[in-house]
């Protein structure tokens, strides 16, 4: 009994040291090459690094009696190469580009010399891969950031490659709340059948078991690389016939980097599921009973869902002109419907009083220079106007909800611009917004003159700018 248990843990050691080393071999570069003196012999004993010129990161090895070094386990990155040997001079080779699966060799030369003396050469053309058969290209990570990438998805770069087609995609959900998370992509690689590729990512196996079409990759800002290798790969990568999509992940560096991201959409579905998951109800069923049967809403509301019934909470929600207005006046209210609160009033005040901070990362956005002095929070948009701060809620084709408390006015529009996310258009409706307002009120709201072409509230203003 104690011996078979002893081979079966055996056994299992084995076969996890096997597919690390297989995973860190798929997701990894590896070089080799011989080192020599000026006359062409061979050099044993010379200590070889390279070192990751961004991470600090180095691998050494020693030349064996042939002169033959091999340095394993590279991540993708730039790398400096040194070679030293007493009685020779110091050799360095910097501007080495290794990208994800490449074996270049790399062949060393030392001439006599002191060790405190060192050759400096510049990597000035592209490594050649010389061990592989494999036929395949990389997407690098500057390629990523300069081409468009549909649904932030990184799988459909696919079909950018040499011998690549669209064959299928489908949507793949996973867990019993049917969180959906984008497409699963069934390429076709050099004539391959589809559902076939083998999607590895950063060494490890990424197919979906269930249709064997690719797990979701991480968002385009987090991918180092990807290749794709169409015919002849490598035995490691025999669990699939038809080719190989190896997608490697940004790793850390010394030095700070990053810069702004933002990207609402997703966080609000995400928000929405995060809901349902907790309550253990659909958002819809909620959603009636929080806030849509306390406004008094005269309709039914829908809420767009996929074909397999995720709800899209972002910018889904279908509702008639007049129960938007309703919900506007439960904002203007104080988060109240009649004797009810609906929301609460506490929530709103801190979404109209945000700190200096909000105001700041706004005005430095993207966003700053379309509502100067305004703010973003609880998600809601609100700006200075000429009678009052006004919080509103839109879509980027026109939809629009504006609630005004300084003249107790609340407009809902749920028409289309012919453009989406049109700044002159938008200010242009803001501004008739105002007009309504302060004619219902006796007041006066001169809208602010807007260049570019006519929009929904040009009349005016246009007239005021060419007079």
């Amino acid at each position: 009994m104690g011996v078979s248990r002893m081979l079966g843990l055996s056994t299992v050691v084995f076969l996890v040291a096997t597919v690390a080393a297989n995973g860190q071999a798929i997701s990894t570069s590896q070089v080799q090459g011989v080192v020599h003196d000026a006359t062409g012999s061979v050099l044993p004993g010379v200590t070889v690094t390279m070192t990751n010129v961004a991470t600090g990161l180095s691998r050494t090895a020693v030349s064996e009696s042939d002169g033959g070094y091999v340095l394993q386990a590279l991540p993708p990155g730039t790398y400096r190469l040194d070679a030293m040997l007493q009685g020779f001079k110091s050799y360095s080779q910097s501007g080495i580009v290794l990208e994800v699966g490449l074996n270049p060799r790399i062949p060393i030369a030392l001439d006599l010399g002191q060790v405190a003396e060192t050759v400096s050469v510049e990597a000035n053309a592209p490594l050649v891969e010389t061990q592989s058969t494999a036929v395949g290209q990389v997407m690098t990570q500057q390629q990523l950031q300069a081409v468009p990438v549909n649904n932030r998805d990184v799988a459909t770069l696919v079909y950018l490659m040499p011998a690549a087609h669209e064959g299928r995609s489908t949507r793949t959900n996973y867990g019993s709340g049917g969180s959906g998370y984008g497409a699963s992509q069934f390429p076709s690689l050099a004539g391959g059948i589809t559902g076939s590729v083998a999607f590895a990512l950063d060494g490890g196996t990424h197919n979906d078991p269930l249709n064997n079409a690719n797990l979701p990759l991480p968002f385009p800002d987090a991918v180092q690389e990807f290749r794709v290798q169409t015919s002849t790969q490598d035995a490691q990568y025999g669990y699939h016939s038809s080719g190989v999509v190896n997608v490697v992940t940004k790793s850390g560096t010394n030095t700070v980097h990053g810069g702004a991201f933002e990207y609402r959409s997703c966080e609000t579905d995400v928000l929405g599921w995060v809901c349902e998951r907790a309550a253990g109800r659909r958002m819809a069923d909620l959603i009636n009973e929080l806030v849509w049967a306390p406004l008094g809403a005269a309709q039914d509301a829908e809420i767009t869902c996929d074909v397999v019934g995720t709800a899209m909470h972002d910018g889904g929600v279908c509702a008639t002109t007049a129960d938007l207005a309703r919900f506007g006046v439960m904002l203007l209210d104080g988060g109240r419907a009649g004797d009810q609160q609906v929301v609460p009033e506490e929530w709103l005040r801190g979404a109209w009083t945000p700190d200096d901070d909000i105001r700041g990362a706004f005005a430095a956005s993207t966003n700053g220079p379309v509502f100067p002095g305004g703010w973003y929070r609880n998600q809601f948009w609100f700006s200075p106007r000429p009678l009052g701060d006004v919080l509103i809620c839109m879509g980027i084709n026109g939809q629009m909800l504006y609630v005004n408390p300084g003249t107790r006015t609340v407009a809902a529009k749920t028409s289309s611009w012919p453009v989406a996310q049109s700044p002159v258009m938008l200010l242009d409706t803001l501004a008739a917004f105002d007009a309504v307002a302060a004619a219902l009120t006796g007041r006066e709201a001169v809208p602010p003159l807007q260049p570019g072409p006519p929009g929904v509230a040009a009349g005016v203003s246009r007239r005021r700018a060419t007079a």
